[in-house]
């Protein structure tokens, strides 16, 4: 390949503030070696990738596709060759299609100094703005900007298992197995659980599984509340008859009767 063939794979030509584009971005951190697909799109020897969501941010840049490893493009290889705001069109990929700008602040050392970039203006191809009116059927919104929404008998569908345990700030799910609501806090689960039907003023929940509840509906003036003889469930009954427990003297003389003195049974 001649010189001239390498210095416009390698985008010699462009400036430091505008450099040449590339076939895609990264979304994630990559090997830097051979080929592979990157935001859907398969790369092959010469592409030119961002790279931008390397672990060690000091290999972001911009690196040349070959079948071995990588190398950095010549326009992004040395401390001449890039400053804060250096621009760069991004052609093709799923996410990560358009234009983006090293936020890095100079001096800044390829190779050595921690690289940064963020997306200016998205392809076009991905932004849709809707004014209006919209009607959106079996469509999914990715990461949308929706300003004032008006809803009108919308249908929602929750993220859903058998077991979620979602643990991320306000990542709502729905439990399939039990039918109750999994929410994150930032730190752990926690569960919502659907109120039983027809429950009224003075009823009461309980659980009748780690995640079910029931209602016991209110009793009637002077009821008192008790545990079944199951052990399984509150209940209400009437004192009246004869009683359920009796206090009895446990003097161990076994003499009739006893005598309270300064509060002890005597």
């Amino acid at each position: 390949m001649s010189s001239i063939q390498i210095a416009q794979l390698d985008g010699l030509s462009s400036s430091t503030a505008i450099k040449g584009p590339c076939r895609v971005a990264t979304t994630a951190n990559i090997a830097l070696s051979g080929t592979q697909t990157i935001d859907g799109v398969a790369v092959v020897t010469d592409d030119r990738v961002l790279v931008k969501n390397q672990t060690t941010a000091s290999e972001n840049g911009i690196w040349v596709v070959d079948t071995g490893p990588w190398r950095r493009a010549k326009d992004f290889n040395k401390p001449r060759d890039v400053r804060k705001g250096t621009m760069v069109v991004v052609a093709g990929g799923t996410v990560g299609s358009g234009f983006w700008q090293l936020t890095t602040a100079d001096p800044i050392d390829v190779g050595t100094s921690n690289i940064a970039f963020l997306l200016l203006v998205p392809d076009s191809s991905t932004v849709v703005t809707l004014a209006g009116t919209q009607t959106l059927t079996n469509k999914t919104l990715t990461s949308p900007t929706i300003d004032t929404p008006t809803l009108n008998t919308p249908t929602l569908t929750l993220k859903q298992s058998a077991a979620p345990t979602p643990t991320a700030e306000g990542d709502t799910q729905w439990d399939t197995d039990d039918n109750v609501l999994a929410i994150g806090d930032g730190a752990a689960t926690k569960l919502f659980l659907p109120i039983p039907a027809s429950t009224a003023a003075g009823d009461i929940e309980y659980f009748t599984g780690a995640k079910v509840k029931a209602r016991l509906a209110k009793g009637t003036a002077g009821q008192t509340l008790r545990m079944n003889s199951g052990a399984t469930a509150p209940e209400w009954v009437s004192l009246t008859g004869a009683p359920d427990a009796v206090l009895e003297d446990q003097k161990s003389s076994g003499t009739g009767g006893g005598t309270p003195v300064a509060t002890t049974w005597t």
